[in-house]
């Protein structure tokens, strides 16, 4: 019998978990994942933490992801930053007014 990748993803958390760090890091942990089974995974990961004590580094561009932390920093090229500049896109409304954008990461 084969795992489904939601299923994987929840067994990589659990075996992290396992050992009981103080702080754990991941990286992108929902990206591959469909909207249920994202909140399924990110449900079980910050329980288990904040049960355990365990502190989460979690390294995401989702904004509903980011928002679910107690803390976020906001990273461009390895820098931390209050607000991302991002360039305009030829031939979009972006270019006709925003060309800025906050980001939660």
């Amino acid at each position: 019998m084969e795992l489904t990748h939601a299923e994987r993803q929840r067994v990589c958390i659990a075996r992290a978990l396992a050992p009981a760090p103080t702080v754990l890091f991941a990286d992108e942990p929902t990206a591959p994942l469909h909207r249920v089974d994202r909140a399924h995974v990110l449900r079980t990961l910050t329980t288990a933490a904040r049960s355990h004590g365990i502190t989460v580094v979690l390294a995401t561009h989702d904004a509903q992801t980011a928002a679910l932390a107690d803390r976020t920093v906001s990273l461009l090229d390895g820098r931390r930053v209050h607000t991302v500049h991002l360039p305009p896109v030829p031939g979009t409304a972006e270019t006709e007014g925003r060309a800025a954008c906050s980001l939660s990461v």
